[in-house]
């Protein structure tokens, strides 16, 4: 009788182990995802910025392109 519960409590306490362990394993897997989405972000809003970069190039190319053709009409007159 008293190894029956002495088996029980031992089964029961490695059943709370491996929770615990789980538990702090399941936990760092979320840290190491939210991670994971926090760096995917960061790369992300990098390449959105230097699209915007390269629009506003591109813009300012266009606009230098229409003055030099409004000089070149102004010098043709």
């Amino acid at each position: 009788m008293k190894k029956g519960k002495t088996l029980i409590i031992i089964m029961l306490s490695i059943v709370f182990f491996i929770q615990l362990i789980m538990n702090f394993i399941s936990k760092n897997e979320v840290k190491a995802y939210k991670e994971a989405i926090d760096l995917s972000f960061q790369y992300h809003q990098h390449y959105v910025d230097s699209v915007d970069i390269e629009i506003k190039n591109y813009k300012d190319s266009i606009m230098i392109l229409k003055d030099s053709c409004r000089a070149e009409k102004y010098l043709n007159k």
